[in-house]
């Protein structure tokens, strides 16, 4: 059976990555799972890219264990032209999300977060979808804590017109 995480990213991929132009490749970091980087180099294939050359990952300075943010969003700012999509598991500080998102959108890039991890509470909340809106977020994936079955849900800042697909 395959899992509903992985199914629902990449269908959110597909949904998300356009290229266009100089704009072709998509950005993980290295904290991304092994299966979130075959989903994306699944995408970039199918779209004729080759993934070796238009896959981005994201590696945390030597002796720390993630990426930082900042690292994140200058790195976003300085090259986010030649990215279409962005994929990241998200920050345990909702104000890293929010920065990394603005340089995200501000380059031109399609951002998508990983609330699943448990490091952030994610739009389970009552207000949290309308925090990922409000940041410009383009989409998301969470389970509810409370959830007994661990329910993959979806955010999507657009129709969610990916689920047809």
């Amino acid at each position: 059976m395959p899992d509903p995480r992985i199914a629902s990213l990449r269908r959110l991929l597909a949904a998300y990555y356009r290229p266009e132009g100089l704009r072709l490749g998509i950005v993980l970091s290295s904290g991304c799972a092994d299966e979130d980087v075959t989903a994306a180099a699944d995408t970039l294939a199918a779209h004729g890219q080759p993934p070796p050359r238009r896959l981005a990952r994201l590696h945390p300075r030597p002796g720390e264990p993630d990426t930082r943010p900042a690292d994140i969003a200058d790195f976003l700012r300085r090259y986010g032209h030649e990215y279409a999509t962005v994929w990241l598991p998200a920050p345990a500080d909702e104000a890293d999300l929010a920065s990394v998102t603005v340089a995200a959108r501000g380059a031109g890039c399609a951002i998508g977060w990983d609330l699943t991890g448990g490091a952030h509470p994610g739009p389970g909340l009552a207000d949290g979808e309308a925090r990922l809106r409000t940041w410009g977020v383009d989409f998301a994936l969470w389970s509810a804590p409370a959830d007994p079955a661990g329910e993959i849900r979806v955010y999507t800042r657009g129709p969610s017109a990916w689920l047809s697909r």
